[in-house]
């Protein structure tokens, strides 16, 4: 965004030399609906406060700057905490939900058991193997009731819905 430019002004004689710039009427409501802000060079010189002049709008257009910034993450976390809400209240979790330990441990152990014994032959591989399932089957049951919003059928709503929000 470009900026107007400042103007150098002083309030009364022999008192220090300011830059005021109009604020943009979309930049205001960050600045309590001022119209104009100020900043001092830190002398009542002119040709020394002309000097002072790039670093002193510097740090007028850092403030309209560092607004801007402000604004932007404020709105991202309030999106952020918008579409996690409304996900709770439609049934779906937000990414960033992690497994708990004992369904990890199911999990692995399922998966070495089916590459260990591949095609079960016997009744004892049959028997590991619907062991180690029942086992994964109740790790999934206990992390569904302690998550009541987790859906493996809704793993991409969320990002219809953040897609959506956008």
């Amino acid at each position: 965004m470009t900026y107007p430019d400042c103007k150098l002004v002083q309030r009364s004689e022999g008192v220090s030399w300011y830059f005021q710039c109009t604020i943009q009427p979309e930049l205001r409501p960050l600045f309590n609906g001022r119209k104009q802000i100020r900043a001092t060079t830190g002398t009542s010189d002119r040709r020394l406060a002309e000097e002072r002049r790039f670093s002193t709008t510097a740090s007028i257009y850092k403030k309209f700057d560092d607004a801007q910034q402000n604004k932007k993450d404020y709105d991202k976390d309030y999106t952020k905490s918008l579409i996690e809400a409304v996900a709770k209240v439609i049934g779906i979790k937000a990414k960033g939900s992690q497994p708990p330990k004992d369904f990890l441990i199911a999990d692995a152990e399922f998966d070495r058991l089916t590459q260990e014994i591949g095609e079960p032959k016997t009744e004892v591989d049959i028997l590991k193997l619907e062991t180690a399932m029942a086992v994964l089957h109740e790790a999934g049951r206990r992390w569904e009731q302690s998550n009541p919003v987790f859906s493996f059928s809704q793993k991409n709503s969320y990002k219809q819905l953040c897609d959506v929000k956008r």
